[in-house]
């Protein structure tokens, strides 16, 4: 069938690649789903993968209790506190706190709670949804990128396909194939030479899958937007003077609205807190408001059975306002019949690794800057921590800067229009970095959310590489 459909094909690409490259999504998504099973689980599937599994399936069993309810979790009309408490009360992710601006956790559950309609909670088939899904987003990136390349259309549905971070995560059952279906038509929406109204239609698309699933990479965008924006109205020095300009215009509203920039600046800072106790390991116990972070060095004192903790011993813990603003206090807390219930509790991430701790203000986060753009770029070094799976991300990370020096060396001459796109491209690169360095301390956490950021470096490797003309005589 995809063989010879319209939705798979790709004009200037063999009808075979989507085939052979749907095949080899599944195969990396099979081995995703072992990952999460055998190596983090255990035998059971974990982590976020497992979390959002289980829960998308509560969210479908209100279909069956009440469809009304179930419609209007899927559609978000509003529901009061107690509504959902009552229909989803086991479901952890379904609120993130004040730090979200969009909450993409729930998306997520609901995508996965249509897939469970037809799954019967068998996680292959959700994989191959996801899978099939986030091909079509490669499908649009190559319609976008091809006629800004004189790399054969082919090769560059290999390279985007191939490049080990975006077909692992990418045929997985987390958020990222759907943020790579937006990218993907944000991409061909801004490159492609197709009519101005489906470019319009395109890029909403695009944006609305992003913002839905991966809000960080919108934002991520916007230096990116105002250059291009004042490019285009600059009469001359258009580069230098759009660059200055961009910077100047980021600069004034950080300046001028100080409260919503000490705000901001309070919730990185409150995001990375969270990371870093998530990262070193440990308890939380709670469930709604103000939670209880037990150090994994103090589990000794505590009695923890599948999802109850009972304190044995007098014990140091944090309050947390776990996803919201307030800032942690320690405490004692001393033997009693009281049973605690676990929010979370996991080990050490093996991939932790410390960074810069954040404390809301301008000054460091500026000064960090060097920091996380160097991790979240670079990473993993040989010297880190983790599992034998920090092997791949640090070839291709490696292999990635290599194409991009062939290509420099190799390049071929650009118009103004492509070279407004480099610039645009480098903008959207480093942004990007940057929020993932000043908040992840966890390679694996790193390399997943960088996926994006990979897809842009790939983009202008493609776009800058000259390749050798034919042979004399070659046919």
């Amino acid at each position: 069938m995809l063989r010879y459909s319209r939705l798979t094909k790709i004009d200037g690409v063999s009808p075979w690649a989507m085939v052979f490259g749907y095949g080899a999504k599944v195969l990396i998504g099979l081995y995703f789903i072992f990952i999460y099973t055998e190596f983090y689980g255990e035998g059971s599937l974990t982590a976020d993968a497992g979390d959002f599994m289980r829960e998308g399936k509560l969210l479908n069993d209100v279909f069956y209790s009440s469809p009304e309810y179930y419609f209007k979790f899927l559609f978000g009309w509003n529901c009061s506190h107690q509504e959902i408490l009552t229909h989803l009360g086991d479901i952890n992710h379904w609120d993130v706190g004040a730090q979200s601006i969009v909450n993409d956790n729930r998306n997520i559950l609901r995508v996965h709670s249509l897939i469970h309609f037809i799954s019967f909670g068998d996680p292959v088939i959700h994989m191959l949804v996801l899978s099939f899904l986030s091909l079509i987003g490669i499908k649009q990136m190559v319609i976008g990128v091809r006629h800004l390349s004189k790399i054969y259309p082919n090769f560059i549905f290999w390279i985007f396909l191939l490049a080990p971070s975006v077909i692992f995560w990418g045929s997985g059952i987390l958020k990222e194939p759907l943020m790579l279906l937006g990218l993907g038509f944000f991409i061909r929406g801004i490159f492609a030479n197709d009519p101005r109204r489906k470019k319009t239609l395109l890029i909403v698309i695009g944006m609305f899958f992003m913002l839905s699933f991966k809000p960080y990479v919108l934002l991520a965008m916007i230096p990116a937007f105002i250059f291009v924006g004042l490019h285009k109205i600059i009469p001359k020095y258009k580069l230098a003077g759009g660059l200055s300009m961009m910077i100047i215009l980021l600069a004034l509203p950080i300046l001028i609205f100080s409260e919503q920039r000490d705000a901001l600046l309070k919730k990185v800072a409150r995001k990375q807190a969270d990371f870093k106790n998530i990262g070193t390991g440990g308890l939380i116990t709670g469930e709604e408001g103000l939670k209880f972070y037990f150090l994994p060095e103090v589990f000794e004192d505590l009695s923890i059975q599948g999802d109850s903790v009972q304190i044995l011993r007098p014990v140091k813990a944090k309050v947390i306002d776990y996803g919201g603003m307030q800032d942690p206090y320690e405490v004692t807390l001393y033997p009693n019949h009281e049973t605690l219930s676990v929010f979370f509790y996991r080990k050490r991430a093996q991939g932790y690794f410390e960074i810069t701790s954040l404390d809301g203000t301008m000054k460091q986060l500026l000064t960090s800057i060097p920091e996380a753009a160097s991790n979240a770029l670079l990473r993993p070094f040989p010297i880190d921590s983790g599992s034998w799976l920090k092997v791949p991300a640090m070839i291709e990370i490696w292999i990635i800067y290599l194409f991009l020096v062939i290509a420099t060396y190799r390049r071929r001459k650009l118009n103004e229009k492509e070279r407004t796109i480099l610039v645009s491209l480098i903008l959207f690169t480093l942004s990007l970095a940057l929020i993932i360095g000043w908040t992840t301390p966890v390679l694996g956490a790193l390399v997943r959310y960088r996926v994006p950021l990979i897809v842009s470096l790939l983009i202008t490797g493609v776009m800058l590489f000259k390749p050798k003309p034919p042979s004399i005589g070659s046919r």
